[in-house]
Parts: C-alpha cells; structure tokens; sequence
C-alpha cells in the first residue's frame, strides 16, 4: 500500500475513534446530567410535600390550642371518669391528622419527634384527675409539635425539649393503663392491644 492511502486509514480510524470517545462521552455526561436533574426534581419535590404537611401540621396544632383555650370552667372541672366530653374526641381527630401530616415529612428527626409528641399528647390522662390538668399537658405537648414543625418550615436545627415536655414523659412512663378505669387517647407505643378511646 501506498503512503498515502495507509495515513488515509489511520486518520480516518482516528477520526471514527474520535468520534466514538467523543459521543460516549456526551451520552455519558447527558446521562449523568439527567440523573442529576431527576435527583434534584425529586428532593425538591420532597420538600414541597414536606413543607405542605407541616403547615398542616400546624394548623391541626392551632386547632388543639383553640380547643383547650375554649373549655368551659364545668368542663376544666370534670372528673377523667368522664369520657362523653367533645374536647377528647375533637383533640383524638387533630392528634390523628397531624400523625398522617407527620407521615409527609421526609426529615426523619422531625418525624420521629412529632410522632413522640403526638403519643406524647395522647397520654394526656396521666396528667391527674381533672381535665385542667390534662388540658395544660396536652397543650405543652402541642406547643413542642408546634416548634418542631416551625424549625423544618425554616430548616433550622430542631430545638431542645423544654423541661416540662422532660417531665411530662416521666409521667407518661409512669402511667399505668388499667382497662376499665382509665383509657389513654391513644395506645402507648409498641403495645397493640391497648385500646382506643
């Protein structure tokens, strides 16, 4: 073969590998970028339904305050034996939403501690023996979902719990369940045959 033709072959081998590294190359990056892209889509995404749930969140949380605020001084009296008053119910289905808001978070810290809180708030009858009491623990409970949810609206580090919240939880451990004679609102965590009030 003549010079000429065999520098022909290679540059036009060269040229067809160039252009197969070049190709390779783009359809790797492309991939990449979409990857990339998708990922990012998605996490925003995440985010939007995050930040959703938590303002539904907190809107079960203002609910729940404005239920507690609004209890009659008959009713702050009553006996825990009473089981036929709105408030319970009404707090039962707020605590419920804000469980499935919760569900919707995709920071798992914040999840987990509003998940205890909202337990937490469920065990409002280990308070004592009179609803003022129970009322003031649920409220405590649900300003502390409150702050969890606000600090994931602003991405800032969740707070510290406050020293009642502490104390709180020593009584709900302390809490024993009595069928019959006291119901908590909702079953304490792990145990599935407590009973639902």
């Amino acid at each position: 073969m003549k010079a000429e033709t065999l520098a022909a072959l290679f540059g036009f081998g060269g040229a067809v590998l160039g252009a197969l590294i070049g190709g390779g190359t783009s359809l790797l990056s492309a991939k990449l970028t979409l990857g990339h892209q998708r990922s990012m889509v998605r996490e925003d995404r995440l985010r939007e339904l995050g930040e959703a749930a938590a303002e539904a969140g907190l809107s079960h949380c203002d609910q729940i305050l404005d239920l507690c605020s609004s209890l009659t001084g008959r009713e702050l009296g009553a006996p825990m034996d009473r089981y036929d008053l709105p408030w319970g119910a009404a707090t039962r289905e707020h605590l419920s939403s804000i469980t499935m808001c919760a569900r919707r978070i995709p920071n798992r810290d914040v999840h987990d501690r509003v998940m205890m809180l909202v337990r937490l708030g469920g065990k409002w009858r280990c308070a004592g023996n009179s609803y003022l009491r129970g009322a003031m623990f649920m409220t405590d409970a649900v300003h502390e979902i409150a702050e969890a949810l606000t600090a994931y609206l602003r991405d800032d580090d969740l707070p510290p719990l406050e020293d009642i919240t502490k104390e709180n939880q020593g009584k709900a451990e302390a809490y024993v369940y009595r069928p019959g004679v006291v119901r908590p609102m909702l079953p304490p965590e792990g145990e599935a045959g407590a009973v639902r009030s």
